[in-house]
């Protein structure tokens, strides 16, 4: 058997088309600053943001190094219509460079969506809320002993109390009881039962309002 000897010029050929082969593939991988399969995932989101603080948007890009992180593009659309709508970024409500953004003093109150972008490359979508600045008056609760109301107690008896009234509160409030100063798990309706009374006990009772920004 003899070996077949190509001439150079058939040689040269053959060079070329793996150095093609070699460029057609390497640009297969990357179009327009995106590499196939690359991802852009989102981590986990501050739930609540009020106006004028500053968000950062964690994420993560795998395999790592796979496309640059600068330039990364934060769009947010909102607010959604309903906390369960679909989001959509049809209408942009605000795109910036980098993965953080100062949340305008004039945004409206409500769900907005998040996601990142670098070129073609779009991450996962996430959402979270946007609370404005509650400058109305503290709340203001009033609580009363209920019977039977006596001069003196002996260590060891029960005593209960109640709110009646709570102002300055709004809609949605919650109720937190608190037994020297510190607060009872799982006590958070209008009315509060001590059991086993020391010397020296007292009850205070805190309202929250439904906006976390005041």
């Amino acid at each position: 058997m003899h070996a077949i000897s190509l001439p150079s010029r058939m040689k040269k050929i053959f060079r070329n088309l793996h150095l093609l082969c070699l460029v057609f593939t390497l640009v297969s991988l990357q179009v327009n600053g995106q590499t196939t399969g690359c991802q852009i995932s989102l981590g986990v989101l501050t739930p609540n943001v009020c106006v004028g603080n500053t968000v950062c948007i964690p994420f993560t890009i795998s395999p790592a190094g796979c496309i640059p992180t600068n330039n990364i593009i934060l769009e947010l659309a909102g607010p959604l219509a309903t906390p369960t709508s679909t989001c959509s970024f049809s209408s942009i409500k605000l795109d910036t460079i980098g993965n953080c953004l100062r949340v305008p003093d004039n945004f409206k109150k409500g769900k907005y969506c998040v996601r990142l972008r670098r070129g073609t490359q779009v991450s996962d979508v996430k959402s979270f809320d946007i609370d404005t600045i509650d400058k109305s008056p503290a709340p203001i609760v009033q609580i009363i002993q209920l019977p039977p109301i006596r001069p003196s107690y002996c260590q060891g008896d029960s005593v209960k109390f109640k709110i009646v009234s709570v102002e300055n509160a709004g809609v949605g409030y919650t109720v937190q009881w608190s037994r020297n100063d510190t607060a009872r798990d799982g006590d958070t309706a209008s009315v509060f039962t001590i059991t086993n009374l020391t010397e020296g006990d007292f009850v205070t009772a805190s309202v929250t309002r439904q906006n976390k920004c005041a």
